[in-house]
């Protein structure tokens, strides 16, 4: 059961010349379950299928964006075993005396383009349900929704303000554990759990709260690359920092497998860069606070271990300045 049921279907959304009369689709339903169910959830998706199977679907514009995904990501599963099939022989190429074999870099070409169509297909679906939330229940009330919804960032579009994204809502979805994990490990540790979950929720944000916000915005979004890099497949684009889809592209930039500098020394670069960045980011961070916070501003964060009285750490020694010593 799959939400693309024919041929003429999958040509909507895929140029796809259909030279058999007996033609093997992808297993579309493969692709479903790998890329379209993390995004709406199990109960939105039924929803679709029931769309799919309707001789008039009551909600068209829905089932046309959820194929759209479908479609060029069901054949980038399938493109390795169209014209290379496993046999009980062993590998066979596919040709005809009318139809060679496609080269690499032909291959190559065509897997690209199926990988980028799908990526936009991703970010088009979550504009639509992003703009259309109110009318989808089914979403806003799935895990897939929910279970990070109380991040410091709450849509693509905030983060795209502090760090550049290309297909800012796909990119930001995926993203979503990462930040969960910048923020667990980085603010809470910094600032302390209680103090942290209240700037983060202030209906009414005072200048000193608007502030600390931006400073753990601009650590927190620099941090999410650095560990992006280290556990996703990116690449950057001239439209910003993009991850890959786990699917039918080998020749990542970064896969993940290996260390960063062995990969491309501009994503070796990139951590670096991001790193230093959230790390100064972090201690403006500190410095702010310890110096706002009293009895009645930041007053969790003030009577927590977590707060260095600036006084006090002013007359402390440096460790990274060199002693000197001069002769009498």
């Amino acid at each position: 059961m799959s939400i693309i049921k024919n041929t003429a279907t999958a040509k909507k959304f895929v140029d796809i010349n259909f030279i058999n009369s007996i033609t093997s689709l992808p297993d579309f339903t493969l692709a479903e379950q790998r890329f379209l169910v993390p995004l709406i959830g199990q109960e939105m998706y039924d929803l679709v299928i029931e769309l799919a199977d309707a001789e008039v679907p009551d909600d068209p514009d829905l089932l046309l964006q959820c194929q759209g995904l479908v479609a060029p990501l069901g054949y980038l599963l399938k493109l390795p075993t169209i014209q290379v099939q496993l046999t009980d022989a062993g590998l066979r190429t596919i040709s005809s005396d009318t139809m060679q074999a496609a080269h690499r870099w032909e291959y190559n070409i065509v897997r690209d383009q199926l990988h980028d169509n799908g990526c936009y297909a991703i970010e088009a679906l979550l504009i639509y349900l992003y703009t259309n939330a109110g009318d989808y229940a089914e979403w806003t009330n799935s895990d897939e929704y929910n279970d990070l919804s109380g991040l410091i960032f709450k849509t693509g579009t905030e983060f795209n303000k502090y760090y550049m994204l290309h297909q800012k809502h796909r990119i930001f979805w995926s993203l979503r554990p990462l930040i969960k994990e910048i923020e667990d490990q980085y603010m809470i540790s910094a600032m302390g759990e209680t103090f942290y979950s209240a700037l983060k929720t202030a209906a009414d944000p005072s200048a000193a709260e608007i502030e600390s916000l931006r400073l753990i915005k601009s650590a927190v979004a620099n941090y999410t690359i650095v560990r992006a890099i280290e556990k996703r497949s990116v690449t950057m684009t001239e439209n910003g920092f993009s991850i890959l889809l786990a699917a039918g592209n080998s020749d990542a930039v970064n896969s993940g497998d290996y260390p960063i500098e062995s990969i491309d020394p501009r994503m070796d670069m990139l951590y670096k860069s991001c790193e230093r960045t959230g790390d100064a980011y972090l201690v403006q961070l500190k410095q702010y606070l310890n110096a706002k916070a009293s009895a009645l501003v930041f007053a969790d964060y003030f009577a927590s271990e977590l707060y260095e009285d600036p006084a006090v750490t002013a007359l402390k020694p440096n460790p990274n300045e060199k002693r000197k010593i001069f002769g009498m």
